[in-house]
């Protein structure tokens, strides 16, 4: 391939190629023309630029590249912080306290369920206590078992939140 091609196709500049043929990257001749060899051109520079390890490290294309590289990821950075905080300003989060708190409550309302269970399960078989539990933790998972402040507005134990 020709010179421009060999550039494009390394990712440097056609400037670099000339200097590393001058310190004796391999090119071939084609009827007076520089025929290069990617293959070959690798090889090279793996063996003889050991402080760039990267050929295009160095050159004017990659720097450029690497700006603006750099400049796309810090749009997408900006975009991201405006899509969040327009999300908040749209109220489509929620408070970390408030997940905290109501994780408290389900895990409160559980621990009072599990507790009452011996008594409730007395002289039931495996099956329907399998059952029991079951039901139990299911309900827990789907986010029931909601607790209030008054304790007659919990139907299922009677228990009341007290805060962290």
């Amino acid at each position: 391939m020709n010179t421009s091609e060999a550039a494009e196709a390394l990712g440097v500049d056609q400037a670099d190629l000339r200097r590393w043929r001058s310190k004796g990257c391999p090119v071939g001749k084609d009827g007076g023309r520089l025929s290069w060899s990617i293959d070959a051109v690798s090889v090279w520079i793996a063996g003889n630029l050991k402080s760039h390890p990267d050929p295009a490290a160095g050159s004017p294309r990659a720097r450029r590249g690497g700006v603006r590289a750099a400049e796309g990821r810090r749009k997408e950075a900006l975009a991201a912080r405006y899509e969040h905080d327009l999300a908040v300003l749209q109220e489509r989060y929620i408070e970390r306290t408030e997940v905290t708190e109501g994780n408290v409550r389900r895990v409160h309302a559980l621990k009072r369920a599990l507790l009452q269970l011996p008594h409730q399960l007395e002289g039931r078989t495996a099956a329907q206590i399998e059952t029991r539990l079951r039901d139990l933790l299911e309900e827990f998972a789907r986010g029931g078992h909601q607790l209030s402040e008054d304790p007659k507005d919990c139907p299922t134990c009677g228990c009341v939140w007290r805060g962290a």
